[in-house]
């Protein structure tokens, strides 16, 4: 599983995090690919229902099979940030500023391998994909 979180208002860093998203997944073989999730997670519950999200899912063009949108309550919220090592704080006109990182779990849900930031070569999710498909 591909998991990182964003939300769905956000004007500039969450599309390009999707972007990147759906980079890596074209990226590996098709093989490991059939295999991959990708989990998105919302800063923002009260502005993502899950009508917006689907809404969100269309607008990226992404495979609904393979990707999921969701929300949960702000304190799970913040206990998923904290375990994926993403700072985040709201804003007072509503926005997010938060860190962009993409998180690869194995099948277990043991974090295996990270980027951080922005438009990354996306090799050390490619490698540990190729190792974990390995296995």
């Amino acid at each position: 599983v591909l998991i990182s979180m964003f939300y769905g208002s956000c004007p500039a860093a969450c599309p390009l995090l999707i972007s990147d998203l759906k980079h890596i997944v074209a990226t590996i073989p098709e093989a490991t690919r059939a295999e991959l999730r990708v989990l998105l997670v919302s800063f923002d519950p009260d502005g993502d229902n899950v009508a917006h999200l689907q809404e969100l899912i269309t607008a990226h063009g992404v495979d609904q099979s393979r990707w999921t949108m969701a929300r949960t309550d702000p304190d799970r919220v913040r206990e998923l940030a904290a375990v994926l090592g993403i700072k985040y704080r709201k804003l007072p006109d509503g926005s997010f500023n938060h860190s962009s990182v993409v998180t690869l779990l194995d099948r277990e849900g043991r974090i295996t391998s990270r980027l951080e930031g922005l438009k990354q070569p996306p090799d050390p999710i490619v490698a540990a994909l190729g190792a974990l498909a390995k296995r």
